[in-house]
């Protein structure tokens, strides 16, 4: 009653329709795709299954893509088909993954397969609240679901912006329904604007950088020699550095190649056509080109070597390395102990301390000041509030003096170092000599 009518809006049979979602296009069909587990999927020890064999026990496990739902059904999930027809409604037949062309889904209960069963709806409101309530006539929802996912893509044509969107409703095996939403944005791959021409230019600029940067390496490997190469830590940037960056230029042709194609499926087919694995490709390229970026500013410590105070932080931090490793040993020891602790006493009750990855991140945010007392309290009121204060002294007070003790010792022998060399660091100078080394007449 809710998503149907505002996506009955945004199709593009009533693109004229007023409203907040009037600039948007629901490009070509939505879908609604079921993940079910499969019958009896409980694992209960031999004694119980003894006991329950004098009457009926239908037991709903977890999901997990082990125990998934595979089988076709004859209109009902009480009449199983042995064989397949050649034509049988997607609703009660189930399509892999492969077939739907979708990748599994990381929800908040689990990771669901990309595959299930499908209800393709349209633009028609009232034909698809026929259809859905049919379904719920049948019982197409019952104790085996375990996630029901909406998925549609609209498309801005004013800022030429695709929305892939997710809405997907995780059942649990008591009955209890998460829902939440995923919502990914792509540009369209047109260069119209100024700007986007600026921006294509860039783009092939990368390119020609990309290659000149591969081919100086190579020859810098040629005539150095293995040995003189690979003795450089730099060397390893370079090679990662160079492998993004073809990585980058494949990743970014291959998301345009699948753009391409989803568009051209909305035109031949009637099918949903699901645009999820090209902003696959899109995130990917996000998260490598955020890395590239990260490298390339780090870099700047190669070349800021020549200022004296850059060398000096640099020459502290190499003394005192060997103690910051030990003693960050020690307070990652400490962490997970109290990590530990937390999800044994609070993880029942306190979400934060629910598993040892999100008190890891709670504990971490608690260092930070990102304090949330007042649960830890209302969990155990006497153990929560010694773990608070000792944690906090613990990692706020005796690492942090610790920590600076260590750096105070390195900055002493670092400056002990720098009194006995020549200041011949600094960049001006280091300028004013390599060009005299290039202009001999210039002295």
């Amino acid at each position: 009653e809710r998503i149907v009518p505002v996506l009955g809006e945004m199709s593009l049979g009533n693109a004229t329709a007023p409203g907040l979602v009037s600039e948007y296009f629901l490009l070509g069909k939505y879908r609604i795709r079921q993940v079910r587990i499969q019958e009896d999927s409980c694992d209960y020890p031999e004694w119980v299954r003894r006991k329950t064999m004098t009457f009926s026990m239908n037991c709903s496990g977890e999901y997990w893509i082990g125990n998934e739902d595979s089988g076709d059904y004859n209109m009902s999930w009480r009449e199983p088909l042995t064989y397949k027809p050649k034509r049988l409604s997607d609703t009660w037949s189930h399509r892999s993954s492969w077939s739907l062309k979708t990748i599994p889904y990381e929800g908040t209960l689990a990771t669901y397969s990309g595959g299930g069963y499908t209800v393709l709806l349209d633009g028609n409101v009232s034909q698809s609240l026929s259809m859905i309530q049919d379904l719920q006539d049948s019982s197409w929802i019952d104790h085996r679901t375990r996630a029901v996912f909406v998925e549609f893509t609209t498309y801005n044509a004013n800022i030429k912006l695709f929305c892939v969107v997710m809405i997907p409703f995780e059942f649990s095996n008591l009955g209890v329904i998460y829902p939440s939403y995923q919502i990914f944005s792509t540009k369209n791959f047109t260069y119209s604007s100024p700007l986007e021409v600026f921006t294509a230019l860039c783009e092939i600029l990368f390119v020609i950088f990309a290659l000149a940067f591969f081919y100086f390496e190579i020859k810098r490997f040629y005539y150095g020699g293995r040995a003189k190469y690979f003795s450089d830590p730099w060397s390893y940037v370079e090679i990662i550095q160079i492998i993004m960056s073809f990585s980058i230029v494949g990743l970014y042709l291959k998301k345009i190649v699948s753009v391409s194609a989803k568009l051209t499926d909305l035109h031949i087919t009637e099918e949903f056509v699901s645009f999820y694995t090209s902003i696959f490709w899109d995130v990917t390229l996000n998260y490598i080109l955020a890395f590239f970026v990260a490298l390339v500013i780090l870099k700047f410590f190669k070349y800021l070597k020549f200022n004296v105070r850059m060398y000096f932080m640099s020459q502290t931090l190499s003394i005192a390395k060997k103690n910051l490793l030990g003693f960050s040993l020690m307070v990652v020891i400490i962490v997970v102990a109290f990590a530990h602790f937390a999800v044994f006493t609070f993880g029942p009750i306190v979400k934060g301390f629910s598993n040892m990855g999100q008190s890891l991140i709670t504990l971490f945010q608690l260092a930070l000041g990102d304090s949330d007392f007042y649960p830890i309290q209302q969990a155990n009121r006497y153990m929560g509030p010694a773990f608070f204060f000792l944690y906090i002294f613990l990692v706020q007070w005796t690492v942090l003096v610790m920590f600076m003790a260590i750096l105070n010792l390195a900055i002493k022998e670092a400056k002990n170092n720098m009194a006995q060399m020549k200041n011949d660091l600094e960049v001006v100078d280091y300028i004013y000599n390599r060009i005299h080394q290039i202009l001999p007449k210039c002295h």
